[in-house]
């Protein structure tokens, strides 16, 4: 599952920072922990135009600006908010083995298929368990950590990479950034079981 969406899935960012992706587990502040808040959403479909790299997560700008730079020289207009998919983890693999996508959302009409690097196609819909990371990306695997507990926890699995959404730009503070992170889920085959063989009731 997750090959298949590796070619059709993207993550989002509103300002992509050299420094973004899962990192290191070191703390950031003493700040007192903040309540932990998780929730499933459906990432409507929709045509995209994508760029896959293995490199370290330090390459995400320049790709996101080749994407960028592609879409103005084609007249192509965004339409929508750009997005990054993490495949895999620094901790995991080397820096220059990450593995990672950047997208921008387009018109639904824009031709498809392959513009050298450049991948123009239609994502599926699917659902991501999301949660939102707030301070700069020291203690983000602590949040990462306490996010796939809770997919766990609500009968879900991960299907699919990891997602951030950036929602703040680079002029606040780190303490203040505030990053919409997810992954890829659905209902684990269990979950989806149960939930077919429920009653239907008495009838009345």
């Amino acid at each position: 599952m997750v090959d298949k969406l590796k070619l059709t899935a993207v993550v989002s960012c509103f300002f992509l920072l050299f420094n973004c992706g899962p990192k290191s587990d070191k703390p950031e502040s003493t700040k007192p922990a903040q309540e932990f808040v998780a929730q499933i959403e459906t990432l409507d479909s929709m045509t995209v135009a994508s760029l896959n790299r293995t490199a370290p997560y330090s390459d995400i700008g320049n790709a996101m600006n080749e994407l960028s730079e592609w879409l103005e020289a084609n007249k192509v207009t965004a339409a929508g908010a750009p997005f990054v998919f993490y495949y895999n983890s620094p901790q995991q693999v080397p820096a220059e083995s990450c593995n990672w996508a950047v997208c921008i959302p387009v018109p639904a009409a824009t031709t498809s298929g392959h513009k050298g690097e450049i991948v123009v196609n239609k994502l599926p819909a699917m659902d991501i368990a999301w949660t939102i990371h707030t301070g700069g990306y020291d203690n983000v695997q602590s949040t990462y950590d306490k996010l796939l507990e809770w997919i766990d926890e609500e009968g879900y699995e991960v299907v699919g990479p990891a997602v951030e959404f950036f929602l703040t730009n680079e002029n606040v503070p780190v303490e203040s950034m505030k990053t919409k992170i997810g992954f890829v889920v659905q209902p684990q085959p269990d979950n989806e079981m149960e939930e077919e063989s429920e009653p239907a009731g008495d009838g009345g």
